[in-house]
């Protein structure tokens, strides 16, 4: 696709959206709208106006992971969603989807009337017993609570990890690493996982460009 066609699909979004977003963040996409960013918020919006092929598409990529597990029906709850729900829209789609609630606190409107959308920050203690399922992908300082959420109201999840560390306490004389807080995530999953269910630890190829690892927790039948 030639650049200025690209940058016009980018400037028609910005006259609908561009409201939604603080003026950092409008210059950053501005300033990186290009397919060596891997940011979420430049993601989001190129996969939003088919910039991106389907194969390369980290949003559908993470779809079949939901696929594989037959995860992706019903009442979804996706949280931290970012900017632009393009995860929650891409379900949406999906046959057997009821519903989608994007949770975000800095989420903005969907145009489908399929996806509901919450500026606000998801909570450990919020009331989900509604959902089908929860999905997230690198929802960062939300990670432990969607984790211990799930195990509250006993629903499945898929959460692929963010790349970043989220540790509440940092002891500076411990460095950590990235490993450190793969293994505290998994440690925490294994200590909120019911008898009846199952966790299962997936990988994107990678042509997705995202190294880091999807859980997923499901049901015995």
């Amino acid at each position: 696709m030639q650049e200025v066609t690209r940058l016009k699909k980018l400037e028609n979004f910005i006259k609908q959206y561009g409201q939604y977003y603080p003026k950092e963040a409008i210059d950053f996409i501005l300033a990186n709208f290009n397919d060596k960013c891997d940011a979420d918020i430049v993601l989001q919006i190129r996969s939003k106006l088919d910039l991106i092929a389907e194969e390369d598409d980290l949003y559908d990529g993470f779809l079949k992971i939901l696929a594989q597990y037959d995860l992706n029906k019903g009442d979804i709850l996706e949280i931290a969603s970012g900017f632009y729900p393009i995860l929650a829209e891409k379900l949406a789609k999906q046959p057997n989807i009821r519903s989608v609630t994007a949770v975000d606190p800095r989420v903005i409107p969907s145009p489908l009337k399929q996806v509901q959308t919450e500026k606000r920050l998801f909570k450990l203690s919020d009331n989900t017993k509604k959902y089908t399922c929860f999905v997230a992908l690198k929802p960062c300082e939300a990670t432990i609570s969607i984790i211990k959420n799930a195990y509250s109201f006993h629903k499945p999840f898929t959460i692929g990890l963010c790349g970043c560390t989220h540790f509440t306490y940092i002891n500076q004389l411990l460095p950590i690493s990235y490993g450190d807080w793969e293994k505290h995530v998994e440690g925490v999953i294994k200590d909120n996982l019911e008898d009846y269910a199952n966790i299962y630890i997936d990988y994107l190829d990678g042509r997705y460009n995202y190294p880091y690892k999807i859980f997923t927790k499901t049901y015995k039948n």
